[in-house]
């Protein structure tokens, strides 16, 4: 209950931030399907007859002004005398506003299908590790059944619907609308889609002449799919034009529903390794949730959190370490074609969000860069992701780390400097050096370590996004403690600095060195396995060195150990095999060896590294109180090796309290956080609250000016009332969320009737056939947020297998729903058990879509070779043709199927 009210208040204080990001993109979509309407309207009209050509029926209904719908249109006797345009302009507006009202339909009924798939129960297991007992959750729906029962039925519902619909209010006659849309929107979904996604990435870092690549992972599902999608549609031509000519017989209507059982038996065999090893067919391996005492965050999440963020900074701000591992939990869980649907339809219509902003990843330290202390972690993209938000197309330049570590007799140091924001310019940065502990050399100093830099420029040029500042190091035969200098840039005032310092330290390679621990305590907690303590190498790296370890337990010694800070209390003695494990050979490095004898543990340091760790096995347990042992270095080889300042390290083990509430409060708000993401509700109250809110993500709530413009009021202005009608849908908790899949489906239903009538009667004006109107506008606004879910899913998923898997996928169900529920209840209702089913045009759509089809999946797999690197992106001419010729091949099917509807073919 805490967490249901702490959600509500969080929506209900949103109503002063910013909507989604995506408003812009938003507005660009309206216009994109309007130019597509545009284009396939100009087809059509360039194509049909002359208004002198009486023989074309679209065109005599069309001077007739006289249009009917199959159920409630028209509503008024005498609405056929009104001016054509009028009557254009207002179909038009309002068949948008219907296909914004089924994708919201579809919102919820999704949202419901996410938490029925979601189930999980208890068993009870034996553990391979451990061979006890133990609590484990397992998934009540197989992933392979849920995803191509009622995910499929999910994404496709509103075609399968309006096909059932059309039938029904025709007295079980067949029409052309629902069947022309299934096939409209399967061309729209593999060929137009397709085509967007190719393009979507950005291009690559690391070679500017490919964008980045998305692969299919699981390729077994794509070729079972795209088999069973191909096979689905050219059985339409055998059953319409070879079996039984013209008509429906119902063993075909029956065999044409019993393909989509056979469909999810082939993928669940498949998925079980009935045919091969490997292959898996699924939509996202679902991370799991445990339950704890009522919690959804299992605390080893928290622990986890803590541990990323360092204790004293989750500490200082608990809710910031919840954030980051909500969101890196959110990150690494595998989404479902449903949650990008979702998130897509949300972004539409300034709804709350259910997947976290995808962030770019940090890059890998090179072999000769490393940071230095918690405080050196900070990184350029660490930064540069912080301010992305607030400089709108500022260039943002800076060191990608705050810190490097080099040996004198390197030659030069090679820092890199990262830039963002705006790319389109020149910029043109100043770079010095300036004097630490280590001095420049100069005319009166020329026993200096590095060579001064003083207002040199680096250029970046458009397009360019990281440069090189090189330093020379100078070398000598002379022992010297390790040093550092620093290199700093400056820009004008179109320059903002993200890191505008970098720290170079030069290491000695003149000496044997100096060895010590890097702390002289580490405090642990008694649920912990293990601990490393750090050796540092400093004022000499050169030669192989030895550094000998041993273990003590606390009164083994003959003094207390040395230990910084007054507030750390060692306690008892620890015990060797009750508290902590004796070390052995490989926990000082691979070449580590353990000394039985002595009880030592030989740690080796090679020719120029300066730093080894050791890692101490711990034996959980409770502890009433602190417990303490010791390692210490007994000794160093060779003989020129010095002992650093930290000779001990205590390592202290506690039951700390502090320690339990700070990972208490952060699985607190890790759930809280969580629930963001979440597609499920529990009360009415909720859903009113959400419906009646312009919802915005945290991100954009911290960015500049932090209000909401008019065009985020007119979004939610124009999606206000279909959110609050589908408020009333009973919330997700009822019932499993069996309630709201059928209330929702009932919706969809409704508003499906509606866009059947607006679109015939729609097209009709226009002087369209029916299948013509199916094939362009109706399949573009069914498939609208189908677009916007695969580039996002491509855009988010390291994989393809969402993007283009569960298209190939929902085909299929289109087909063996869409098109045999309604034969099958047509056939059923007729005496002599047949369906009479004019063929000719829908064969010939049919056909030419099976022709692009083919095209579509052989260049697909075409695109897995090696040199162009997945299905999705790579090579930017290549990827440029995959999507033009996609597209062309929409057009041509647009082209030839309306022509082949007018009669012109």
């Amino acid at each position: 209950e805490m967490c249901i009210r702490d959600s509500l208040m969080r929506v209900m204080n949103k109503r002063a931030a910013r909507i989604n990001n995506l408003t812009g993109p938003y507005i660009a979509r309206l216009l994109l399907l309007g130019c597509l309407g545009f284009a396939m309207y100009a087809i059509v009209t360039v194509v049909s007859p002359e208004e002198d050509q009486v023989n074309s029926a679209s065109r005599q209904l069309l001077k007739t002004k006289f249009c009917k719908g199959d159920t409630f249109l028209p509503i008024r006797a005498d609405e056929q005398n009104d001016d054509l345009v009028l009557r254009g302009i207002l179909y038009a507006i309002a068949l948008i506003y219907l296909f914004l009202g089924v994708a919201i339909s579809a919102d919820v009924f999704m949202a419901s299908i996410e938490v029925i798939t979601a189930k999980v129960y208890e068993a009870e297991l034996i553990s391979q590790d451990s061979g006890e007992l133990v609590n484990v959750e397992v998934e009540v729906w197989n992933s392979t059944v849920a995803n191509l029962t009622l995910m499929a039925l999910g994404s496709s519902a509103p075609e399968i619907l309006l096909a059932v619909v059309e039938i029904v209010s025709k007295n079980f006659k067949a029409g052309d609308l629902g069947p022309s849309t299934i096939v409209g929107s399967a061309a729209f979904n593999l060929l137009f889609i397709i085509a967007i996604c190719c393009l979507s990435l950005e291009v690559s870092e690391e070679d500017d002449s490919k964008y980045d690549t998305r692969k299919i992972e699981e390729f077994g599902v794509f070729i079972i799919t795209a088999i069973f999608s191909l096979w689905a549609y050219f059985w339409l031509v055998v059953s319409l034009s070879w079996i039984s000519k013209d008509e429906v017989d119902l063993w075909e209507a029956l065999l044409t529903l019993a393909m989509f059982p056979i469909l999810v038996w082939v993928s669940w065999a498949q998925d079980k390794n009935w045919f091969r090893e490997g292959a898996k067919v699924a939509p996202a391996e679902k991370v799991r949730r445990v339950t704890v005492n009522g919690a959804d965050v299992d605390p080893d999440m928290a622990a986890g959190a803590i541990e990323a963020m360092g204790r004293d900074a989750a500490s200082a701000d608990p809710a910031a370490a919840a954030k980051a591992a909500a969101q890196d939990l959110m990150s690494k869980k595998k989404k479902s074609r449903l949650e990008y649907r979702i998130q897509a339809t949300r972004k539409m219509t300034g709804g709350k969000s259910i997947i976290p902003t995808r962030k770019s990843p940090s890059e890998g330290v090179g072999a000769t860069t490393s940071s230095e202390g918690p405080e050196a972690s900070t990184d350029m993209n660490e930064l540069l992701t912080k301010k992305d938000d607030e400089m709108n197309g500022k260039c943002i330049v800076g060191f990608e780390e705050s810190s490097c570590k080099v040996s004198e007799d390197c030659g030069s140091v090679s820092v890199k400097v990262k830039r963002s924001g705006c790319l389109e310019k020149e910029v043109k940065i100043t770079y010095s050096t300036s004097d630490g502990s280590a001095k420049a050399q100069t005319e009166s100093n020329m026993a200096g370590r590095y060579l001064p830099v003083v207002s040199q420029v680096l250029v970046f040029k458009p397009g360019e996004v990281e440069k090189f500042i090189l330093v020379t190091i100078i070398d000598d035969n002379e022992w010297q403690p390790d040093e550092h200098f620093f290199i700093s840039i400056t820009g004008d005032d179109t320059v903002d600095l993200a890191l505008g310092t970098h720290q170079v330290i030069i290491l000695n390679d003149d000496d044997p060195g100096k060895f010590a621990f890097s702390a002289t305590s580490v405090p642990v907690l008694e649920n912990d396995s293990s601990v490393t303590l750090k050796i540092d190498r400093v004022d000499g790296i050169s030669g192989q060195a030895l550094v000998y370890v041993k273990l003590y337990s606390l009164d083994q010694l003959a003094e207390a150990p040395t230990l910084f800070g007054g507030d750390q209390v060692l306690g008892e003695a620890a015990v060797v095999g009750q508290h902590y494990e004796q070390l052995k050979s490989g926990d000082g490095g691979p070449d580590s060896l353990w000394n039985e004898e002595d009880g030592e543990l030989e740690v080796v340091f090679a020719h120029e590294q300066d730093s080894q760790e050791v890692k101490i096995e711990l034996i959980p347990g409770k502890l009433v109180g602190n417990v303490t042992f010791v390692a210490e270095i007994t000794h160093i080889e060779p003989a020129g090796a010095k002992m650093g300042m930290h000779k001990t390290c205590a390592v202290i083990k506690s039951n700390d309290k502090n320690y339990q509430h700070l990972m208490e409060e952060i699985q607190r708000i890790m759930e809280q956080e969580l629930s963001k993401y979440s597609v499920a509700t529990e009360t009415w109250s909720e859903q009113f609250i959400a419906a009646m809110t312009i919802e915005a993500d945290d991100d954009d709530e911290e960015g500049e000016g932090g209000g909401l413009g008019w065009d985020s009021y007119l979004l939610h202005f124009l999606s206000f009332y279909w959110k609050v009608l589908h408020a009333f849908v009973p919330p997700t908790s009822y019932y499993g969320g069996w309630c709201t899949f059928g209330v929702s489906l009932c919706f969809i239903g409704g508003i499906t009737c509606g866009i059947g009538d607006v679109a015939k009667m729609f097209g009709c004006v226009l002087g369209l056939q029916d299948s013509v109107t199916a094939i362009t506008f109706v399949a573009l606004g069914t498939s609208l947020p189908d677009t916007f879910a695969s580039k996002e899913a491509t855009i988010g998923d390291d994989t393809a297998d969402a993007a283009i898997t569960n298209v190939t996928g929902s085909n299929s169900v289109n087909v063996f729903l869409g098109l045999g529920i309604p034969w099958l209840l047509a056939t059923l209702y007729h005496s002599d058990r047949k369906l009479p089913y004019p063929s000719g045009d829908l064969v010939f759509s049919v056909l030419v879509f099976f022709g692009c089809a083919v095209y579509c999946i052989a260049l697909l797999v075409y695109r897995r070779s090696d040199w162009i690197g997945g299905e999705l992106g790579g090579p930017v001419k290549f990827c440029w043709f995959t999507s033009v010729s996609l597209a062309v091949a929409w057009f041509i099917y647009i082209l030839l199927s309306s022509l082949k509807a007018e009669k012109q073919i």
